[in-house]
């Protein structure tokens, strides 16, 4: 004797009005892909785009390539390695900043493409942190020990990130979709953007995020400046960002500002040399 078995499918709000509306509103605002699975009620497709169209359009800027290090703003990197053999991917490195209201502005992009020696491309990426006063970056998990220790002999402390790029991924998504990235002008970039994946995991586990599989496919440029996005976030700006109106505060950082140290070496170098006689009496040279 066969059995009947009746489905019922709908959303978790309806199923159960006592759920929190605020918590799936919350759940919505991060990965709404997710959010309908969990608590919409919907089936889940095998493979769906990370980010859809309208969402990259919001975050692009056409015309700006790349934008200079501000005063009083905490400048933050990522580096995404590579290896330099024909084919390959790009040896990238991405500076970003936040801004009031937890905007965050992407400033440069630097992708080496192969074949090159790792020397010295490490050496062009460490000159880019440098200019933006980065003197610190976390980089994707590759290779061993080689990036962390190529990038000391330049000054340049690297830093593994604790998340792979499925989990930065996922955390920058929901930047991405309350409209707060502003990306530079780089097509291949774009691209990248574009082609990222989303597949869902069996056991509610989260998605993979990655590239579509196939020859030349690859992901090296949103690799670093999904990295440094998330790294910029969460260094969140406290004070105003306009230029000239006072000094901020980032939460993360040492100082109030990263130039303070550049400011008082310049007024030591422009400032006319002070000397006491035995009294405790200010001079200059010249006064006598």
């Amino acid at each position: 004797m066969s059995r009947r078995v009746c489905y019922l499918q709908g959303p978790s709000a309806l199923l159960n009005p006592l759920l929190d509306q605020g918590l799936i509103e919350a759940a919505y605002a991060d990965d709404a892909e997710a959010a309908r699975s969990e608590w919409g009620g919907q089936f889940r497709q095998d493979v769906t785009q990370y980010l859809d169209d309208a969402t990259i359009d919001r975050a692009l800027c056409p015309g700006e390539r790349s934008r200079p290090r501000l005063l009083y703003h905490e400048h933050v990197g990522f580096v995404d390695p590579a290896g330099g053999v024909a084919g390959g991917d790009e040896m990238t490195v991405a500076v970003a900043h936040s801004e009031v209201g937890g905007r965050v502005i992407v400033d440069q992009l630097l992708a080496i493409p192969p074949p090159f020696d790792t020397e010295v491309a490490v050496a062009s990426c460490a000159l880019l942190l440098k200019s933006f006063g980065i003197t610190s970056a976390k980089s994707d998990r590759y290779a061993g020990l080689w990036p962390a220790q190529s990038f000391q002999r330049q000054g340049i402390t690297l830093i593994a990130s604790d998340l792979d790029k499925a989990a930065i991924y996922r955390e920058c998504a929901p930047l991405f979709v309350s409209g707060l990235v502003t990306l530079i002008d780089d097509t291949r970039l774009e691209v990248q953007l574009r082609g990222l994946e989303r597949t869902p995991k069996a056991g509610g586990k989260p998605d993979s995020i990655d590239h579509a599989p196939g020859r030349g496919a690859h992901d090296d440029r949103i690799n670093a400046v999904a990295g440094a996005i998330l790294a910029a976030a969460k260094r969140p700006w406290l004070g105003r960002s306009a230029e000239g109106q006072g000094r901020g505060q980032h939460l993360c950082s040492a100082d109030s500002d990263p130039f303070e140290l550049d400011e008082k070496r310049n007024r030591n170098v422009h400032e006319p040399q002070v000397i006491r006689d035995g009294w405790g009496r200010i001079y200059r040279p010249g006064d006598l």
